[in-house]
């Protein structure tokens, strides 16, 4: 019988999130076929949750299991062009976004407190408002992350480019 012992270290923290974030034409082409010029105005972008760290001893690789919950609100205008070939302004509505997720990435410790992730994070969205509003939803989106471990505060800038076309926006 081979026994292999492996030694864990857990760490657990509060998450606060925050960010800006837009609407990719790319991702989103109908967009880009009917609207000249769309601005998005982000007015809040907030998340709060509980993260559960796996340190291997003895190696540059860790763990990150995270549990989140967020909103995300913004205003969006367009201009659109009629059936005379003139182009008009709109308004658009107030969109809310209302999400909770379970978040892994597998990190690598580079230099002292520098460090950098991948993974993916499952999201359910139970609340959206909007005139394309279609509740619930459920996206992935994949997560790269540069953070600075400062010991008693972490600091990360992620990266989270949606998978599925998961929410409306109209």
């Amino acid at each position: 019988i081979i026994a292999v012992h492996a030694q864990v270290k857990l760490e657990t923290g509060l998450l606060i999130g925050g960010g800006k974030g837009n609407t990719s034409e790319s991702l989103y082409n109908d967009f880009a076929v009917f609207f000249k010029d769309y601005n998005v105005k982000n007015k809040l972008h907030f998340s709060l949750g509980y993260r559960f760290r796996l340190k291997p001893v003895n190696s540059r690789f860790f763990y990150d299991l995270d549990l989140n919950a967020g909103i995300r609100s913004f205003n969006h205008n367009y201009y659109h062009q009629n059936n005379s070939q003139e182009w008009e302004y709109h308004s658009g509505s107030a969109q809310t976004y209302i999400y909770g997720s379970f978040a892994g990435t597998d990190n690598y410790k580079i230099y002292k407190g520098l460090s950098v992730g991948l993974g993916l994070e499952p999201r359910y969205y139970f609340f959206q408002s909007g005139d394309k509003a279609k509740s619930p939803a459920i996206d992935i989106p994949i997560i790269t992350k540069l953070a600075y471990n400062f010991r008693f505060i972490e600091v990360g800038f992620a990266y989270k480019p949606t998978v599925f076309k998961a929410l409306e926006v109209g």
